[in-house]
């Protein structure tokens, strides 16, 4: 009689491990396990789960709804405007989201417009901190928890910025009689410090010329329907002591200004 029970424990034994071990959480569940992450020109993905994920309480958050399961990874940024893609979403892992965080597990803080779905999170301004370590909250708010398909990509890029991204890098123009257009993109750009003519920089791109008279047109046509509202700003002086000359809020027409000095350097904006 006494084999019989034994065998019988040790069944039972087994299947109380067999459970415990599929509805382990996943190893970066908790912020203090984040998995880091190296950030890069180009996307190398690293695979990720939700699955049996649990969530993690006092986190701030500037996103919608309730949070039920995260994950966590970390990283360091190389620029101020990283890429955070989320591919291959498994379809257990519903309406994915993704929150950057500063600061340290359990003190975190949100960064700003550092939060929003897998898809949109990619073209978000983060303006982070070069060098600084951010956190990256992974989750969703949409039940149920997953315990398969819950895998997913997860990779951080630097995306490649104009030539032209900073003011001492300002690419040069030559005034001409003939209208001879240039094509430029500010795809990737960031701001550099200084107000705008008008609202807030979120981003810019850099030119200087040479005046050959009192009189010059400066124009900016065929903006794609990325790039609302542009400005143009004119200034004298160099990088980090500019004065404003000019300022067109209406950039797509052309820019006339009679109050240049031949011979003088003129940066735009």
């Amino acid at each position: 009689m006494k084999w019989p029970l034994r065998l019988v424990i040790i069944l039972l034994t087994n299947l109380l491990i067999s459970v415990s071990a599929s509805a382990q959480a996943p190893a970066n569940d908790l912020c203090a396990n984040a998995i880091t992450l190296t950030s890069t020109a180009t996307c190398t993905p690293v695979a990720g789960t939700v699955n049996n994920a649990t969530y993690t309480t006092g986190v701030p958050s500037t996103c919608l709804g309730t949070q039920l399961y995260d994950v966590w990874y970390r990283f360091t940024a190389q620029s101020t405007n990283p890429v955070i893609s989320l591919t291959g979403i498994g379809a257990g892992f519903l309406n994915p989201k993704v929150q950057v965080l500063g600061g340290i597990c359990g003190t975190l803080t949100a960064v700003t417009n550092g939060c929003g779905l897998a898809a949109t999170i990619e073209t978000t301004p983060l303006n982070l901190v070069v060098g600084n370590s951010y956190f990256i909250r992974v989750f969703s708010t949409d039940a149920p928890i997953p315990t398969t398909d819950g895998g997913f990509n997860i990779c951080v890029t630097d995306p490649v910025v104009p030539a032209n991204d900073l003011c001492v890098n300002a690419t040069p123009l030559t005034p001409a009689s003939v209208y001879t257009p240039i094509t430029n993109t500010v795809a990737n750009a960031t701001a550099d410090a200084g107000a705008g003519c008008s609202g807030t920089v979120k981003y810019d791109v850099w030119y200087t010329f040479v005046a050959q008279s009192s009189n010059a047109i400066v124009s900016l046509t065929s903006p794609d329907v990325n790039f609302p509202t542009p400005r143009i700003q004119i200034f004298t002086g160099t990088c980090g002591a500019l004065t404003q000359t000019f300022c067109n809020t209406a950039a797509t027409a052309a820019t006339t200004n009679h109050n240049f000095v031949a011979g003088t350097t003129y940066t735009i904006r």
